[in-house]
């Protein structure tokens, strides 16, 4: 949902503190490397690189640093050099599961890159199709560029006003970028269009969670549960609202409801789990 820039200035100022202190004999890797995601936060891509690799060089058999590297490396267009530290990941750690899906992750963005490529050919010849704006939207969405998403999708928009579910992504890059107002009113026309759009409520709560509103958020639950009463979502969402209040006996009521419609919801039944 986007970062607070000064927070992240100040913690990259108190992990400088720690770096440069005299008092510490020996570098951390852990400060090198926590600060180089800070930069890359804010888009520092070069200094993000130049802390990692030095966090590399004090910890050359760090898996995760190895694949916060790709991560970087990544971001800056080296897409070799990103496969590169993710094979060097799995060299070192085989059997990690979080390191094989982060590799995937890569690859599956890599594909969007690809696709991205071929469908800006495609629009090229294809001006007025409103499909492919919105797939463009998507993938840009996916590849962290919301600006060309919004635009894309805006585009989407203008050529097929009531196309649903271009006003939910475009909701999701508001949300992404911090303009709630603009989140909600795009939900809020995904919903008019199509009230029994799930994905949008489910957008929708998670934007008022963001924002602490409880009240709405569950003004929004229980609407999501009216145009679709067999909403396993909505059951689910309602159970996690009950939960987070410390109302136990709800959120069990709630989280088996969820588990009677869709037996194999495995993060219900997880949740369930924790309070019983």
């Amino acid at each position: 949902m986007g970062i607070n820039i000064n927070n992240t200035k100040s913690a990259i100022e108190e992990l400088t503190k720690k770096i440069n202190n005299p008092l510490h004999v020996s570098k951390n890797s852990i400060h090198y490397s926590e600060r180089a995601m800070l930069y890359f936060a804010l888009g520092e891509y070069n200094l993000a690189l130049d802390d990692i690799s030095v966090s590399l060089s004090l910890s050359p058999n760090d898996p995760l640093i190895h694949i916060q590297k790709g991560v970087i490396l990544y971001a800056s267009g080296e897409l070799q050099e990103a496969m590169s530290e993710y094979e060097k990941a799995i060299e070192i750690d085989p059997a990690s599961k979080y390191v094989k899906e982060n590799k995937n992750i890569l690859l599956s963005q890599i594909g969007n890159k690809n696709e991205l490529f071929n469908l800006s050919n495609i629009i090229n010849g294809n001006p007025n199709d409103f499909s492919l704006y919105y797939r463009r939207g998507c993938l840009y969405d996916d590849l962290f560029n919301y600006e060309k998403a919004e635009k894309d999708l805006t585009m989407c928009i203008n050529l097929l006003p009531t196309y649903s579910p271009a006003y939910n992504a475009r909701g999701v890059v508001y949300s992404k970028i911090k303009k709630y107002k603009e989140a909600f009113k795009d939900f809020d026309t995904a919903i008019t269009l199509d009230n029994h759009y799930e994905e949008a409520y489910v957008n929708k709560i998670h934007l008022y969670k963001l924002i602490c509103d409880d009240k709405k958020r569950l003004e929004t639950i229980d609407k999501l549960i009216e145009k679709n009463p067999e909403s396993v979502i909505g059951y689910y969402e309602k159970g996690i609202y009950y939960k987070e209040l410390k109302d136990t006996e709800e959120a069990i009521i709630w989280l088996q409801k969820t588990l009677y419609i869709e037996p194999d919801f495995m993060e219900a039944f997880n949740e369930l789990k924790e309070l019983n």
